[in-house]
């Protein structure tokens, strides 16, 4: 009813709240639970191991990153039951400390070389942290199963893709700086 005394940009406006709210929010929060679900542990327990795909070329920032990748496999070795949780959450912190020393050394790098995205970069890292945050959070709220698996979305999202993308351009700016001199 209320259309008729809209003019469009208040219209356009008030589809994209809409969208925004009820599909991309819903599918992002809702419907991933789904698929988390969906998939068994011993499946998305793979997903914790470093791979040579993940190298960005750079000596030091593909060690720190195996390093975290340790840890991760660590999170998700087997473990007695009752004594998962309680593992689980010294291992997310010991990943949380490592990952906030690893983005400073990250950081230094790209200052060092004089990175153009060294930004965006950065607010990247601090999202990420943020995000693993929320999840040490959520530890004592979650079911367990549950959480290992937003762990290991977790780590899909945040770590492998951010290496995949973002600090493999890191490594490729460096390159080109490097053949430009």
């Amino acid at each position: 009813q209320s259309l008729n005394d809209l003019d469009i940009d208040d219209i356009e406006v008030g589809l994209y709240e809409f969208i925004e709210k009820y599909f991309i929010h819903h599918i992002v929060d809702e419907d991933m639970q789904i698929g988390l679900w969906v998939n068994s542990l011993s499946n998305i327990r793979k997903t914790g191991k470093w791979k040579k795909e993940y190298e960005t070329g750079n000596y030091q920032i593909d060690l720190e990153h195996k390093k975290m990748f340790e840890i991760l496999d660590e999170a998700f070795s087997e473990t007695d039951d009752k004594k998962r949780e309680a593992k689980i959450k010294t291992v997310l912190h010991h990943l949380y400390d490592f990952m906030k020393k690893h983005f400073k050394s990250e950081e230094s790098h790209m200052r060092h070389i004089s990175y153009p995205n060294y930004q965006e970069h950065k607010d990247i890292h601090n999202q990420i942290v943020q995000e693993c945050n929320e999840l040490l959070l959520s530890i004592n709220e979650t079911d367990q199963k549950l959480f290992e698996k937003k762990l290991a979305l977790f780590i899909d999202e945040h770590i492998i893709q951010h290496m995949l993308k973002e600090d493999k351009q890191i490594v490729e700016f460096e390159q080109s700086e490097g053949s430009n001199s």
